[in-house]
């Protein structure tokens, strides 16, 4: 496929996203998207672990509290992220 001369000037003014302004709005949302499912996968695991070792009742309890308190993390991590990478047509001009 042949470019005109136009579409190319166009392309040569207008290059796109340089390396740093694609790893800061793209990479880093799969990014903190990923450190997010790794902190709530791991805050049950954690208690899991802790009533195999110790098997007392407060480690039972503090199992509990940690899925009761999952979805409240999981609220805070997405008003989070809509805070960090606001959709196109929710940013202001």
């Amino acid at each position: 496929m042949k470019l005109s001369k136009e579409e190319r000037k166009r392309i040569i003014d207008e290059p796109g996203m340089s390396w740093k302004d694609w790893g800061r709005f793209v990479l880093l949302k799969y990014w903190y998207v990923f450190f997010s499912f790794l902190v709530d996968i791991g805050i049950p695991i954690q208690y899991l672990e802790n009533y195999e070792l110790v098997g007392t009742r407060f480690a039972y309890y503090e199992m509990i509290i940690s899925l009761v308190i999952e979805p409240f993390l999981i609220y805070l991590e997405l008003k989070i992220y809509k805070i960090l990478f606001p959709r196109e047509k929710d940013t202001i001009d």
